[in-house]
């Protein structure tokens, strides 16, 4: 792959990124469907990004390769876009980046259950416990962000079960954010 396409590709994966992040939050406007709108946008992601890489890698792709694509897109782009969507129906999405704030927290536990070659310091334990009990106290607050009431439990939830998924969706990715997450934990 040239260094034009490697930029090209960075470009297109921001860009669509950005634009999940900004409809996500555009979702807590009344009378938006929100069904339609998030299966509409995992359909041209998909759309757009399995023509992109049958045209880019056709001679690469078999059927291992298209089922843990399939796998990692489940895991990386419908979990977190569905969760993440209905999460705000019952939490604000000030509190629903909370949650996804947690993404190194959970990290570092699924390296230390399944990377059994990673070193937890005890200083690194602890911070994994001291952000587990913040979200703790968090969810015995019961504070949604939202007037109407909302549902801390649900939601928050659903936003801990879509921040899964990308951490899931690949081990090498998974791996290479957890040695980051311990790396900024460290110092």
């Amino acid at each position: 792959m040239s260094v034009y396409s490697g930029l090209r590709n960075i470009i297109l994966i921001g860009s669509l990124f950005g634009f999940h992040g900004l409809l996500n939050r555009s979702l807590i406007l009344d009378g938006v469907n929100e069904v339609l709108i998030v299966t509409q946008r995992i359909t041209l992601v998909t759309i757009l990004m399995a023509l992109y890489c049958f045209k880019e890698f056709r001679k690469e792709i078999s059927l291992s390769t298209l089922k843990k694509g399939g796998l990692t897109g489940f895991l990386a782009i419908f979990l977190p876009g569905w969760t993440f969507v209905f999460a705000l129906k019952y939490i604000s999405s000030g509190l629903q980046s909370i949650f996804i704030s947690t993404i190194p927290l959970f990290t570092v536990i699924w390296v230390f259950l399944f990377y059994k070659e990673e070193k937890i310091t005890k200083t690194k334990l602890f911070s994994v416990i001291l952000g587990l009990s913040g979200l703790i106290v968090l969810f015995l607050s019961g504070a949604t962000g939202i007037n109407s009431g909302g549902n801390l439990l649900l939601g928050g939830t659903l936003a801990i079960v879509g921040v899964q998924g990308p951490l899931l969706s690949t081990p090498a990715s998974t791996a290479a954010a957890a040695r980051e997450a311990l790396r900024v934990m460290s110092s």
